[in-house]
């Protein structure tokens, strides 16, 4: 997203994978120290927060939201594997991993992070999660190919990780989410994320011959129809509880973990 935002204005831009997570990270911790005093739990990244039983189910919400709709379309005849290049797949993906990991990781802490927290307190968590995904669908402008339906999605994918970040208390798990869709995207699927192609993915490759509104063209799968669908019914999943019997304990228990 930031080499993205950079070629948009005309210059090439190198950051080292944890650059952009490491100095967000380190604002966080110095407001964090300053007006919080220093409790990390006030934007969900306490201990508590990092359980296992948290991120590990977000970590498998967020495959399954566009694994599904993915696997529904190759059944369909809309996507289908080539070969590719011969290379190693597992060295591949443990590269991806080295990039998108700490990827998602900084656009969580940009989007969901002390930001969110601050507007959650303000003015309650659905408007939270409101304004975050609009502004982390518009962060996604310049990459390449976006397009309306593309940045729709991108806010539903918002909307999804604020669900996540609301339901389990953990920034933690709304990351092992966020991370776990784009390697299913680009390491098992070998498909671009966000309009950004991974070049030189070995053995097979996605190929796309569906129509763009369904299967998202350019930018990649999570740009369609069918990828909009797998995050609207996750979403709807994740929030019945939260307006249904089970809102007050939750949201009494968010509330408490950020006094």
């Amino acid at each position: 997203m930031v080499q993205a935002t950079a070629a948009a204005l005309g210059f090439r831009l190198i950051v080292h994978p944890v650059a952009v997570p490491a100095g967000l990270l380190a604002a966080h911790a110095f407001v964090i120290a300053k007006f919080e005093g220093g409790e990390w739990r006030y934007v969900l990244m306490d201990g508590r927060a990092a359980e296992p039983r948290r991120w590990g189910l977000a970590a498998g919400a967020g495959s399954a939201a566009i694994a599904v709709p993915s696997l529904l379309l190759l059944g369909a005849g809309m996507f289908a594997f080539a070969p590719a290049i011969e290379g190693s797949s597992l060295a591949t993906a443990a590269y991806l991993g080295w990039v998108l990991i700490p990827a998602a990781l900084g656009e969580e802490l940009l989007a969901r992070g002390y930001l969110f927290s601050l507007l959650r307190e303000s003015v309650g968590w659905r408007w939270a999660i409101a304004v975050t995904s609009v502004g982390f669908g518009l962060l996604h402008l310049p990459n390449p190919g976006s397009n309306p339906q593309a940045i729709l999605t991108v806010v539903l994918a918002g909307v999804f990780l604020g669900l996540i970040l609301v339901r389990t208390a953990s920034l933690y798990a709304a990351w092992a989410a966020h991370a776990a869709w784009n390697l299913v995207l680009a390491a098992v699927l070998h498909a671009d994320v966000s309009g950004i192609a991974f070049a030189g993915t070995p053995d097979y490759q996605l190929v796309d011959t569906g129509p763009d509104w369904l299967t998202g063209g350019r930018w990649g799968p999570e740009g369609g129809a069918a990828a909009a669908a797998g995050l609207l019914l996750a979403s709807v999943v994740l929030l019945r509880p939260l307006l249904g019997g089970r809102s007050r304990a939750l949201t009494e228990s968010l509330s408490q973990r950020t006094d």
